[in-house]
């Protein structure tokens, strides 16, 4: 009988884990496989990976913005302060959901943010559902988006 009792506890235990919802927050960091291509999609010369400037405009925000997070001012170097934004992006949804993410530094925060009136100088990273391209770029606020990084992400 102590027996059934302890196969129904497991039993009962494994179930319910399973059925757990995800916490809220943040996506997950999901690794980048090998067979997926990270594009830079910024409205760079040469070969340059970054630049500063520029950002999406207020329509391909509005129509594609997944999530977004800022950043306050980290131990980690802007290379992997990208890998985290990129692997949230691929953690973001079902796979294939968030095409796109970018970082910069120095964005404005928006209004309300954390009670603020907004404006605050942070470190962002945006994702989105749509592949960006270099016409989806405008200029930014003189100062603003600075050091960005971008990529699409194409499995």
């Amino acid at each position: 009988m102590i027996f059934l009792i302890l196969i129904f506890a497991i039993f009962t235990a494994l179930i319910s884990a399973s059925l757990v919802i995800p916490r809220a927050g943040g996506p997950s960091f999901v690794p980048i496989p090998p067979s997926c291509n990270v594009t830079n999609p910024l409205p760079c010369t040469a070969n340059t990976t970054r630049i500063s400037g520029y950002m999406p405009s207020s329509n391909f925000t509005s129509n594609h913005q997944l999530y977004s997070f800022y950043l306050l001012a980290s131990q980690l170097n802007s290379t992997a302060q990208f890998q985290g934004c990129l692997q949230q992006c691929n953690g973001f949804g079902t796979p294939g959901t968030c095409k796109a993410a970018l970082l910069a530094y120095d964005v404005p925060t928006p209004a309300d943010f954390f009670g603020t009136q907004g404006g605050v100088l942070e470190i962002a990273c945006f994702m989105y559902s749509k592949f960006l391209s270099r016409g989806d770029f405008v200029k930014a606020p003189n100062g603003t988006y600075v050091d960005e990084r971008a990529g699409n992400i194409r499995c």
